[in-house]
This record gives structure tokens, sequence and C-alpha cells, in this order.
């Protein structure tokens, strides 16, 4: 995402709750990845409570690796795009 000139920062993920809580609830993210290596055994785990936290206050959430690598490779491409949106009065005629 650097490589796209989006800012990184990752998040330490701490027994803490309220760390995690506050940096989201702060609005101080934008997008949480949360690549997980299993389903976790309860409620508590702190990977389980981030993503539930994203969901909570809305923040894009990708928990997928595929969609994560899909997502990092078309942000290169989003200038592009820039260019190519149009207003939809462009195509319709009065």
């Amino acid at each position: 995402m650097e490589k796209a000139g989006i800012p990184v920062r990752p998040l330490q993920l701490t027994e803490d709750r309220r760390q995690a809580r506050k940096a989201l609830s702060d609005a101080k993210i934008d997008l949480v990845v949360s690549l997980a290596r299993g389903r976790p055994t309860t409620t508590s785990d702190p990977n389980y409570l981030v993503r539930r936290m994203a969901v909570d206050f809305g923040i894009p959430l990708i928990n997928n690796g595929k969609c994560a690598v899909l997502f990092t490779e078309a942000l290169p491409k989003r200038a592009q795009l820039k260019d190519a949106v149009r207003r939809w009065s462009d195509y319709v005629p009065n």
C-alpha cells in the first residue's frame, strides 16, 4: 500500500482492548486488514475483537488473503480511474 502512496501504520494488538477500541472509535484507522490463521477459539481473541470492532464502527475490513492481494494490486491503478470517472449527465442528453 505504501508503494501506491498510501501511508500504513500497523497497530500492535495487546491484551489491552482499550487501545484498539480507542484507535477505531477515534477514526484514526481507515481500513482494517486482519488475516487470521484460523477461527478463534473464544470471543476474547484479540484478532476477533479488532475485526468485530471494525464492523461495529463501520470501518472497511479485509479478512481474506486473496482479497488483500487483489486490493493492493488495484491501488496503483486507481490514479488511472480518476480521469475515467465521469458524471452521469455526460452520458445522458438533457
